[in-house]
């Protein structure tokens, strides 16, 4: 019998779902759990829509006749949804509670080791400037036993300045030796004159020798008694500056005694002062490296949270739109089934009236196939039929052909996608059939050489919103607008 019901259009009339495999692969066609295939031998494509026998579709209704039961209905679809959203929000969720976990912990070894290196370098310096602190106050005992050498010497020297000494100086018996001798030398001048004179032996003579000599003594006195007053002048002297110099060493002594016990414990306080300052640094630093990492952690968890509550929300809202949809849907394919009895009792009806006007047909074709045609060359009636419809079919070839390429350049993909995306819109008023039919075949190893994340892209600008790449396990979930 020949081609002459359109495929597709007489089937989801009925409620079935076809399916375009590619040229010269059987077409699948399914209803409920029901799945079954159309062989490339009982379908001929004309105009880029598929043709069958009235034979095949009537084995098509005998299997509805047949299968009166109902599956028990499922869930809805698009119930499933927020939970795999929800699931995935966790996972996201735990994934980014993960990376900060990893990230503080980095941020935890870089200051331990950091904290590590400066308490090294601290202790370092703490240690230089302890052996400098020693040093300094080994160098001032030092100088406090060479400074009181030096004043034991210095005080000594006054000490025996303040002893007389019993010793005339030759300076002394030198000048009493002159004063002797000069007296001598008179006297004997004065004897000679008063020889002279005749008086050597007179009273006078012997005054004059008396005053000589009482003289010389008067002299001598006074030079001994210079002598013994410069020794005591000497003396007071030498004791004032020894008590002078003893008060000055012992001013000096506690002086640099303070400086040399007093500058360490200074150094010391300041070197304490320093480790105290360096130490509250690095405590101020730490602080500041927890309190930003718990502040980012804070914010990271109140931007999870807020994620999570957007996503609730969002949910929500979205399954009260679904559930209204379904309402919708639900109601439209109540009426459809009524349509759908309606069209299955006038298609029974109307099927045995073609198959008598079919062979009425094939009667009239068979008659006319030997009547030539007047001004046709000799062919036949049939054969200028025949030919005509190779031209109906190579111009619907060639529509078809454009409008694949067409289709493969708007979407940026090969040519055999391109024709299964063709195939697929004629689902795309079924959302919950355009997914099915994906996973469908994505399974299937004969249709390894789509590019399925074209499809699913192509699919989801069908709807307000990527439901098709939500459903589909795998994909990355996107927010709805």
């Amino acid at each position: 019998m020949a081609n002459e019901k359109p495929l597709r259009q007489t089937l989801e009339s009925q409620g079935y779902s076809v399916y375009w495999q590619g040229k010269g692969k059987p077409i699948k066609v399914s209803k409920g759990s029901q799945t079954f295939e159309i062989a490339p031998s009982e379908y001929q494509v004309r105009s880029g829509t598929a043709f069958v026998s009235p034979d095949v579709l009537g084995r098509f209704s005998a299997k509805e006749t047949a299968s009166p039961t109902q599956t028990a209905p499922t869930e809805p679809l698009y119930k499933q949804v927020p939970g795999q959203i929800q699931s995935d929000v966790q996972k996201y969720q735990e994934q980014e509670r993960a990376n900060f976990e990893r990230f503080r912990q980095q941020q935890e070894d870089v200051w331990n080791r950091y904290y590590a290196e400066q308490q090294q370098r601290i202790s370092d310096y703490m240690g230089q400037m302890n052996q400098l602190i020693q040093q300094y106050s080994d160098a001032g005992i030092q100088m406090l036993k060479q400074y009181q050498e030096q004043y034991g010497q210095s005080l000594a020297t006054l000490k025996q300045l303040m002893q007389p000494d019993p010793t005339v100086p030759e300076t002394v018996k030198v000048a009493l030796d002159m004063l002797e001798k000069r007296t001598e030398e008179n006297a004997r001048l004065l004897d000679e004159e008063m020889n002279r004179r005749g008086r050597y032996q007179s009273s006078y003579a012997m005054d004059k020798r008396r005053e000589l000599y009482s003289d010389l003594t008067t002299d001598q006195q006074q030079i001994l008694a210079q002598w013994i007053d410069q020794q005591h002048k000497q003396m007071t002297d030498a004791t004032l500056r020894y008590a002078a110099a003893q008060a000055d060493f012992a001013q000096n002594y506690a002086n640099l005694y303070g400086q040399v016990t007093a500058k360490p414990i200074e150094m010391g306080m300041g070197l304490a002062q320093e480790l105290l300052n360096r130490q509250s640094a690095l405590g101020e630093q730490q602080w500041q490296m927890r309190s930003g990492l718990l502040s980012q952690q804070q914010a990271m968890e109140s931007n999870l949270a807020q994620v999570g509550l957007n996503t609730a929300v969002g949910l929500r809202q979205w399954l009260a739109e679904q559930e209204a949809a379904a309402q919708r849907a639900q109601a439209e394919l109540e009426a459809q089934r009524a349509q759908q009895e309606w069209e299955q009792q006038k298609f029974l009806a109307n099927l045995a009236l073609q198959q008598a006007q079919l062979q009425e047909t094939q009667r009239h074709n068979i008659a006319m196939e030997r009547r030539p045609v007047g001004g046709g060359g000799g062919l036949t009636a049939y054969q200028m039929y025949q030919i005509a419809q190779k031209q109906a079919e190579q111009q619907a070839k060639a529509e078809a052909e454009k409008t694949l390429k067409s289709t493969a350049a708007r979407a940026g993909t090969d040519l055999t996608t391109a024709g299964y995306i063709l195939n697929l819109s004629a689902l795309k008023d079924n959302a919950v059939a355009v997914r099915r039919q994906i996973e469908a075949d994505m399974k299937d190893p004969a249709k390894a050489s789509v590019d399925w994340n074209k499809v699913i892209q192509e699919a989801d600008k069908w709807y307000p919103w990527p439901l098709v790449s939500s459903l589909i396990p795998g994909q990355v979930i996107r927010q709805a607008p």
